[in-house]
């Protein structure tokens, strides 16, 4: 992990938080590799290529959280340690892309990563305003 310089928020997440703070946001889910990279310091991959493929088109994501800038990165396995070594979000959650030798389950997995992501934000419990970007797959929505 990155981490931010001398403990303070990056100046991009900084701006992020004070956005989303001022539309009324408590949260924001987001998955174009732009905005996920903006956020996270990871930088997501553009949609294209052997990754995408066999995550069955599932995208990275990036779960933010306006009180105080805290993340959740949420990357294809394949990914996982490139993910862990770029960002500056503590919390970096993996789903299943290509079994070799088992069977996996990418879309169960994603599902799986994202609940798990929003449990741990708090954003599953009380009246939590979530931001979506219109790009998610359908089982984030």
């Amino acid at each position: 992990m990155v981490g931010p310089p001398s403990g303070r928020l990056p100046d991009q997440l900084q701006r992020a938080t004070e956005s989303l703070r001022a539309a009324g946001l408590d949260f924001a889910l987001l998955a174009t590799p732009p905005n996920v990279t903006y956020v996270s310091g990871f930088e997501a991959p553009l949609p294209v290529g052997y990754v995408t493929e066999v995550t069955g088109w599932r995208p990275c994501l990036a779960l933010l959280r306006s009180a105080d800038g805290g993340g959740w990165l949420i990357a294809p396995d394949v990914l996982l340690d490139a993910a862990r070594e770029q960002t500056w979000f503590e919390r970096v959650l993996s789903f299943d892309s290509l079994g070799h030798f088992a069977p996996v389950d990418p879309e169960r997995s994603f599902s799986k990563a994202l609940e798990s992501a929003l449990r741990e934000a708090g954003a599953t419990t009380g009246a939590a305003t979530v931001g979506i970007e219109p790009t998610l797959p359908a089982e984030a929505q």
